[in-house]
């Protein structure tokens, strides 16, 4: 997963090798998720539970797994404010290619 500040927008992508499966922006002030790419990504869950054990494990590791845990929980939560989602109509083409980033 890799995380990119785009002004009041922040990117994700995450995706097995070099192949972002899923691309988001998200800006918190306004609550605006838009869905830039959403492609079929078998063992996600795998790899979703695999992380957060991994984020546990290192938590716990340096004495701090209560202070994660309660943020992971509150993560999971429904959020108190309503948040606006916008998922682009070529979301789910899997052909579709990102700009390249800066390096």
């Amino acid at each position: 997963m890799t995380q990119e500040y785009l002004g009041g927008y922040t990117r994700y992508c995450a995706g097995p090798g070099a192949h972002a499966r899923l691309v988001v922006e998200w800006n918190e002030s306004s609550r605006h998720l838009r869905v830039i790419r959403c492609e079929p990504w078998p063992g996600v869950e795998a790899t979703i539970s695999a992380t957060v054990a991994h984020v546990r494990n290192e938590a716990r590791a340096r004495g701090i797994s209560d202070i994660v845990d309660r943020v992971l929980v509150a993560a999971c939560k429904e959020p108190l404010k309503p948040a606006r989602k916008t998922v682009l109509p070529t979301a789910m083409r899997p052909s579709q290619q990102m700009a390249a980033r800066p390096t």
